[in-house]
């Protein structure tokens, strides 16, 4: 017997039409997850469901109030979808102009999902709308099928500082002896392009088996630069992930992390070490970068030791800029992303001034005088000033 539910209010419309027992809704999308995916969903009760959804969502502030989901629908959001629990069919469009999630603004979002043969595929595109209305688009392609999950993930923005790649894995979800998850990553060669340099990103496994983390030399290589990733992560102290650098561009890092309040550049070499990655995390790292520019001064060769603080959560930072001959500038302080802020002590001996251009190169140029004395870069991380 064809029934039907719609619904319409200030927020939006949906309709759901079809055959189908509305209690039942849950079991017929938890039984289609089962069915490629046996190791993560239990079986549930049979269900004869063939249904039909149609919703346009105009407003979203009840996501937030009900269940502190942090989505403002700047234009509708349209979601079309049909489950036939006989068939074994499931198809989902998802689309969404503009919004904002968690104070970051999107732009054409859309989902699509279907089930050609025995898998269940997925396709998702998104802009992320960065500082100064900079781009980056994000593409996911996914298929699950018989406990596999392959996916690919493409990325390209549209900055001075190019980026773009690709990274490909094939998960494999089992149990092991005592019933426990246990999750097989094989990451696939894959490419990243950065400006006109291409990286390439290695074959490696990663294994996660009942809180225990495995990586066996993930690594992406440039000719003799790299990053690589190697280690174990338990509960154990003794345990730790090792993150190795060899020459990589400052810019890079940056990038990855969208810091592009001040302009620091030069080849950064060194270890850092993660602990307690599923609890509270642990980091430190000692650095070395060659022909270090900040503000595009040069302030020779930058030794540094950074380690996360996990009372204040931010980095503390305790360096030294070697110019040589007795010149330096000792820097040390703090970087917090969760509070967006920045504090950095400098104390300068015989220090190239060269990077105050950075600052006053409107009104000033060519700075050849040299520093000594204190000062500080202070502020939010979008807007750091030198005081």
């Amino acid at each position: 017997k064809a029934n039907s539910i719609t619904m319409q209010s200030d927020f939006g419309f949906a309709e759901l039409t079809g055959q189908f027992k509305p209690a039942q809704l849950a079991q017929s999308f938890n039984a289609l997850l089962h069915s490629k995916m046996p190791s993560l969903f239990n079986a549930s009760p049979g269900s004869s469901n063939r249904a039909h959804l149609y919703a346009e969502i105009n407003n979203s502030d009840w996501l937030n109030a009900f269940f502190k989901i942090p989505l403002q629908l700047k234009s509708p959001l349209n979601l079309r979808a049909v489950i036939d629990d006989e068939n074994q069919l499931f198809s989902l469009k998802c689309r969404a102009d503009r919004f904002a999630y968690d104070g970051k603004d999107y732009e054409y979002a859309f989902i699509t999902a279907d089930t050609p043969g025995d898998s269940l595929t997925m396709n998702a595109w998104v802009r992320k709308i960065m500082d100064k209305g900079k781009q980056l688009n994000c593409e996911l392609q996914a298929t699950m099928s018989d406990d596999r999950l392959g996916t690919t993930v493409r990325w390209s923005n549209a900055n001075a500082h190019q980026m773009s790649g690709y990274v490909t894995t094939e998960t494999q979800f089992l149990r092991n002896d005592k019933g426990k998850p246990y999750i097989y990553v094989d990451v696939k060669p894959s490419d990243i392009h950065v400006n006109d340099t291409v990286w390439h990103v290695k074959p490696a496994n990663i294994i996660y088996d009942d809180g225990n983390l495995f990586v066996d030399h993930f690594s992406i290589e440039h000719n003799q630069q790299h990053i690589k990733v190697w280690g174990t992560a338990t509960k154990s102290q003794n345990d730790s992930i090792t993150i190795d650098l060899k020459d990589v561009d400052v810019n890079y890092i940056l990038d990855l992390v969208h810091f592009r309040s001040v302009d620091f550049k030069g080849n950064a070499t060194g270890q850092g070490f993660i602990k307690s990655v599923f609890q509270e995390p642990e980091m430190r790292a000692a650095l070395q970068v060659k022909q270090f520019r900040f503000q595009d001064g040069s302030m020779g060769n930058l030794h540094a030791n950074v380690e996360w603080n996990k009372k204040e959560k931010q980095i503390d930072i305790d360096a030294i800029a070697d110019e040589g001959n007795g010149r330096h500038t000792l820097i040390k302080g703090y970087v917090s992303p969760p509070r967006n802020f920045i504090d950095l002590g400098l104390k300068a001996k015989d220090t190239s001034a060269e990077f105050l251009e950075g600052f006053c190169g409107s009104f000033i140029g060519d700075v050849e005088t040299r520093l000594n004395g204190e000062g500080r870069l202070v502020g939010s991380l979008d807007s750091i000033n030198l005081v």
